[in-house]
């Protein structure tokens, strides 16, 4: 069925006593308790390209099932975490909404801003020279070239969102 979301729940148990259940946004993740929670991409690009309704309704979704459905499947005898790992897609985005929340950001655009170097307690962004990619490894600079240009071009408002970390407001 296109458009429709295809609800999976896997779980993995450890030689060690330990688990982990993979589950995605809006699937069953009643009696499943843990300690840490990472959700990596909560939403896909395709979710905030739909109608105006459409993408509210899929951001709404994503940032429900985080804030009142996930609280209380942590285990609260020990210590815990929360963790989100994700392009930004829109400014109503999980991370963004996060972010205005309080919980710590590590941003790590695709060319490094020095006005907008990120750090946290942990660690942060290691680059020093305007433009520097990434992971130039993983993606050199003709890959980045043609990775913007799939994306509209640099500076273009998917690319911006997407690669830069920093989505633009509706119109």
């Amino acid at each position: 069925h296109e458009g429709r979301r295809q609800e999976t729940t896997t779980v993995y148990y450890t030689p060690g006593g330990g688990m982990r259940l993979n589950t995605s946004v809006g699937s069953k993740a009643t009696g499943w308790h843990g300690h840490i929670q990472v959700c990596d991409d909560p939403n896909k690009p395709q979710d905030v390209r739909q109608s105006r309704v459409r993408t509210h309704k899929a951001l709404k979704n994503s940032r429900d099932w985080w804030e009142d459905t996930m609280p209380t499947r942590l285990l609260r005898d020990g210590p815990t975490g929360r963790v989100i790992m994700m392009q930004r897609l829109h400014m109503n985005d999980l991370a963004g909404v996060a972010e205005a929340k309080g919980y710590t950001t590590l941003r790590l655009p695709m060319r490094y801003v020095p006005a907008k170097r990120c750090v946290t307690k942990w660690g942060g962004d290691r680059r020093t020279e305007p433009d520097e990619l990434l992971c130039p490894a993983r993606f050199d600079a003709d890959a980045v070239e043609k990775l913007e240009a799939d994306l509209g071009g640099r500076g273009a408002v998917t690319a911006e969102a997407q690669l830069q970390q920093n989505p633009q407001p509706e119109g």
